[in-house]
C-alpha cells in the first residue's frame, strides 16, 4: 500500500488549516507596522464620533444628531481610551482590534464551512483567502465600519440555524422543557446580533424585515400543513424577535427625538434615497447606459473612467445623488421647512418620480443592484501602504483579472447554490444553510438597490460570497472528506 501523502492525512489536514489561520496573521501584523490610516471624508466623522464617546459625551451625541450608526464609533472610542493609558496613538490600537475582528471571521466561516461539510483542504483555502484577500485586507487598515460586519453576518447566520434546530426540536417534541424560553432566548440573541448590525448600518432596518419574511413563510406553510405547534412555536419566535428588536431601536430612536427632535436611527436614508431616484429618472442616452453597463466591473468607478472620462462616470456615481439631495435640501430650507419636513417631502417626491417613470427605474435600479457582485479589488482605499505595496497593488491587470475571477466564481456560485437548493439537493443540512445564506444575500440587495451600491457597501457579505464559492468548488470537483 501506498503511503497517503502527509497533506492528505489528517495531521496534515489540521497542520495547513492552522497555517491558513497563522500566515494571514503575521501578514496583518506586519501591515500594521509599516502601513498608515488616512482619516479622510467619512473617516474623519468617525473619529469624531470615538472621541466624542471616549470622553462620555453621550449626551453630546445625540444632541448633535442625528449622527452616524454608534457601534463603530464606540470602537474608536475603546481604541481612544486603551491608547491614552499607554500614551500611544489610537490607530495602533484599532488595528489590533480590527486584526482580531477578521480574525474572528475567520474562525465563524471555518465553523460554517464545517456545518457544509466542506473538505478540509479546501476550508484552508477559503480561510487563506479570507486572510490574503486585497479588499479585506484595506478594509482592516482603514477607519471605515464595514470591517465590523464581517463576523456579525456570520454571527447571524450561525445563530438563524440554530435557531432553525430549536424551532424544530419544539415541534417534534410533545413536551420540550423550557420550551418557551429556549425559543425566546434563540430569538432574543438573534434579533441582538441585528440589533448590531443595524448599529452599524441602518440599512438593516430593512434587511431585518426581509430576513425575517423567511419565518413568515414557514408559518404559512406550516398553517398549510396544519401543523400548529410549529405554527405557535415560529409566531413566539416571531413576536420575541421583534419586541426585542423593536424595544432597543425605538429606545434609541426616542433619544434621538428628545434631544434633536428626529424619532430616526441615522437622517441620510431619505436624502441617499432622493438623489438616487433622481438620477435615475434623467433622460437614457446610449452613452448614459453604456456608463451604467462600465460600472459593472468596478462599483467604484475606475473602470468607467478610464473608458469614458470623469463627468460622465460622476453622473453615475454617489457624488451626483448626494449633489441632487444637497441642492434640493437647501432649496427646501430656505423655504422654511424643517428637517423632518424635508424628509417627508424627499421620500414624497421620490415615489412620486418613479410612478412618472416606473420602467425606467426599476430597469436602472436592476442594473445597479448588478454591482453587488463584483467586489473584489486592489485598490488602496483610504490607507497608505509600503512602496512595495502601492507598486502591486496598483498593476491594473491584476486588479482586474482578480477582480474579473472571483466576480464569475461568485455568480457561479450563487447560481449553482440556487439551482443545487431548488432542484438537486437531497441533504436538508445543506438546504438549511445554503437557503439561510442566500435569503441573506437576497434580504441585502433588496435593500441597498434602491439607494446605491459602492464597493464597501458590498463587504459585509464578502465572506458568504467566499463559502458559497467553497461549496461550488467542492461539488463541482467532487472533493469529498
Amino acid at each position: 500500500m501506498k503511503n497517503t501523502p502527509f497533506y492528505k492525512s489528517v495531521l496534515g489536514q489540521k497542520y495547513l488549516l492552522c497555517l491558513a489561520f497563522i500566515l494571514p496573521l503575521l501578514y496583518w501584523l506586519y501591515l500594521a507596522l509599516i502601513a498608515e490610516m488616512l482619516i479622510v471624508h467619512d473617516s474623519i466623522g468617525y473619529e469624531q464620533l470615538g472621541s466624542l464617546l471616549a470622553r462620555h459625551e453621550w449626551l453630546e451625541y445625540f444632541k448633535g444628531g442625528p449622527n452616524r450608526e454608534p457601534l463603530y464609533p464606540l470602537t474608536i472610542s475603546l481604541s481612544m481610551q486603551i491608547a491614552d493609558l499607554f500614551s500611544i496613538s489610537y490607530h495602533a490600537v484599532q488595528k489590533i482590534i480590527q486584526i482580531l475582528i477578521v480574525l474572528l471571521t475567520q474562525f465563524l466561516a471555518l465553523s460554517l464551512l464545517r456545518r457544509l461539510k466542506i473538505h478540509p483542504l479546501l476550508s484552508a483555502a477559503t480561510i487563506l483567502y479570507l486572510g490574503f484577500s486585497p479588499v479585506i485586507v484595506n478594509s482592516i487598515f482603514n477607519i471605515y465600519s464595514e470591517v465590523i460586519t464581517y463576523p456579525l453576518v456570520l454571527g447571524i447566520i450561525l445563530v438563524n440555524l440554530k435557531c432553525a434546530d430549536a424551532l424544530v426540536r419544539v415541534a417534534h417534541n410533545p413536551d420540550p422543557k423550557n420550551r418557551w424560553g429556549l425559543l425566546a432566548s434563540w430569538a432574543c440573541l438573534l434579533s441582538g446580533l441585528f440589533v448590531l448590525m443595524t448599529f452599524v448600518k441602518a440599512s438593516f432596518e430593512i434587511i431585518t424585515l426581509v430576513f425575517l419574511m423567511m419565518y413568515v413563510s414557514q408559518f404559512v406553510q406550516a398553517l398549510n400543513r396544519k401543523n400548529k405547534k410549529l405554527a405557535v412555536s415560529l409566531v413566539t419566535f416571531m413576536v420575541c424577535f421583534l419586541s426585542f428588536y423593536g424595544g432597543i431601536l425605538t429606545g434609541y430612536k426616542f433619544m434621538n427625538k428628545i434631544y434633536n427632535g428626529q424619532f430616526v436611527l441615522t437622517d441620510r436614508g431619505a436624502s441617499i434615497f432622493y438623489g438616487n431616484t433622481l438620477r435615475r429618472v434623467k433622460p437614457l442616452t446610449q452613452q448614459r447606459l453604456l456608463v451604467d453597463l462600465s460600472y459593472l466591473p468596478d462599483p467604484d468607478g475606475h473602470f468607467c473612467q478610464a473608458h469614458f472620462g470623469a463627468e460622465p462616470c460622476i453622473f453615475e456615481s454617489y457624488k451626483q445623488s448626494d449633489i441632487i439631495a444637497f441642492h434640493k435640501s437647501v432649496e427646501l430650507q430656505a423655504q422654511g421647512f424643517s428637517i423632518n419636513q424635508i424628509n417627508q417631502i424627499f421620500f414624497k417626491n421620490s415615489f412620486q418620480e418613479i410612478f412618472r417613470h416606473p420602467f425606467q427605474y426599476t430597469f436602472l435600479t436592476i442594473l445597479e443592484s448588478l454591482r453587488i457582485f463584483s467586489w473584489e479589488s486592489t485598490i488602496p482605499k483610504f490607507v497608505v501602504y509600503p512602496e512595495w505595496g502601492e507598486k502591486i497593488f496598483g498593476l491594473s491587470w491584476l486588479n482586474r483579472g482578480l477582480n474579473f475571477m472571483m466576480t464569475v466564481l461568485t455568480l457561479l456560485s450563487l447560481i449553482y447554490a440556487l439551482f443545487i437548493f431548488k432542484i438537486k439537493s437531497k441533504n436538508p443540512a445543506d438546504r438549511q444553510v445554503l437557503s439561510t445564506i442566500l435569503w441573506f444575500i437576497g434580504a441585502y440587495i433588496f435593500a441597498h438597490a434602491p439607494f446605491l451600491v459602492i464597493l464597501r457597501h458590498i463587504l459585509p457579505i464578502v465572506p458568504l460570497y467566499l463559502i458559497l464559492t467553497a461549496f461550488f468548488v467542492q461539488k463541482v470537483y467532487g472533493t469529498k472528506q
